[in-house]
């Protein structure tokens, strides 16, 4: 799905990226006023994260298929359409943000988006995309699964022992 990555420390960033999103997610879904509207979005995902097919839809098919059409076909394509690459990146993080049809992981998603963008236009690989997005999704599970209330401080409790492991 792309080329070989170089960069030995490439991982050990997509794993610090990744906590540091999880981070901007937990704050966006505490922290920001969410319209009625949005309460059903949520308790509909939150719903889908007590449910095993819920569970692998959101921590393994939702990366692999979101990834394949914002990094995979809308950044790869207007790459190669000779865009400049940040503004590619900002396209297509936008359409990422936009596809969560929320605002409060509309924020998430779109810095998510710069991210694995950015990861894209250095590796050429899905592959890391992909890995970032699904560990993204299952940090957020495992963290509703731990702490239903979505706490900002109780999410520390899995990131850093996960960023610890990393480095």
């Amino acid at each position: 799905i792309g080329r070989e990555i170089h960069s030995s420390n490439l991982y050990l960033w997509l794993t610090v990226g990744c906590i540091g999103l999880m981070l901007l997610d937990v704050v966006s879904m505490n922290y920001i006023p969410v319209p009625d509207w949005e309460f059903e979005i949520i308790e509909d995902l939150e719903t889908s994260m007590n449910n095993p097919f819920g569970v692998i839809a959101t921590c393994i098919l939702a990366p692999v298929m979101e990834e394949g059409i914002c990094r995979g076909a809308i950044l790869r394509r207007l790459l190669e359409k000779q865009w400049k690459p940040w503004v590619a990146i900002v396209v297509s993080a936008l359409f990422f943000a936009v596809m969560h049809f929320n605002l409060s992981q509309g924020i998430g998603a779109f810095t998510m988006g710069l991210f694995l963008g950015w990861i894209y236009y250095r590796t050429r690989n899905l592959w890391p995309c992909i890995f970032v997005h699904a560990l993204n999704n299952t940090l957020c599970t495992i963290d509703y699964w731990l702490f239903p209330e979505y706490d900002f401080i109780d999410a520390l409790y899995v990131m850093l022992p996960l960023l610890a492991v990393s480095l």
